[in-house]
């Protein structure tokens, strides 16, 4: 075979390859990446420890424990980036006491329930399975309750628990801080555990009902287990 016959086999190759990476990159233009790559469910539980509006004398305040459940639906951009939208339904609150006498002893836990919507762009450095997360949480809130108490020095106790919506906001807005971290099992499912600091950046009492069961500003620190359903 002579040189000329060469040059004919290496441009045919040539137009072979080139032709065909044009039809994978035609096909790949046609199905671009879907709106939600993943779905993820998630829950777990939350140390609250909100910022006081006021402090009555001889007033204690003390965080307590929350919940939190939700979904998420995120988009991923590339293997760096990614916008989730996450929506949970979250017990928030905090208890406190205070003597208002030598005698009584008046004790209140407030439990605050929120439907909390938060949009989060995430990132996640190349080769890890850490990811990041900050951004805004928009919360309704949908139910509140008050369970309370005076206690006397004869060990006398007179419980009550009422509807506190009236003392609150209907709505709370702030920053939420994420940092997850992501791991496989059961043939390949991937699961997470999720460390999540929403902070609160408006007041949620009713200025003209401030009592002692009356907050600042929410605080929480939540520590979540989740699964991810990829699409």
């Amino acid at each position: 075979m002579g040189y000329k016959g060469v040059i004919l086999i290496i441009m045919c190759s040539w137009h072979y390859v080139v032709n065909g990476q044009s039809t994978r990159d035609s096909v790949t233009a046609t199905y671009p990446k879907p709106l939600v790559s993943q779905i993820e469910l998630f829950a777990g539980g939350s140390f609250l420890y909100p910022k006081a509006a006021y402090s009555w004398p001889d007033e204690e305040r003390n965080s307590k424990f929350g919940y939190t459940v939700g979904v998420g639906l995120s988009h991923q951009f590339n293997k760096v980036f990614q916008l989730a939208g996450l929506v949970s339904y979250d017990r928030k609150g905090f208890a406190n006491s205070r003597r208002i006498s030598p005698v009584y002893l008046v004790s209140e836990d407030v439990s605050n329930d929120y439907l909390t919507l938060s949009l989060i762009p995430m990132f996640t450095p190349k080769a890890s399975r850490i990811t990041f997360g900050v951004g805004p949480y928009y919360a309704f809130l949908t139910r509140s309750q008050l369970k309370g108490s005076y206690d006397s020095l004869n060990t006398t106790r007179h419980g009550y628990l009422k509807n506190s919506s009236e003392l609150y906001k209907a709505y709370d807005f702030g920053l939420t801080i994420t940092l997850t971290y992501s791991f496989e099992l059961f043939h390949g499912r991937t699961f997470f555990f999720r460390m999540v600091n929403s902070a609160g950046l408006v007041s949620v009492n009713e200025p003209e009902l401030v009592t002692i069961s009356s907050i600042d500003r929410n605080r929480s620190v939540s520590l979540c287990l989740g699964i991810l359903l990829n699409r």
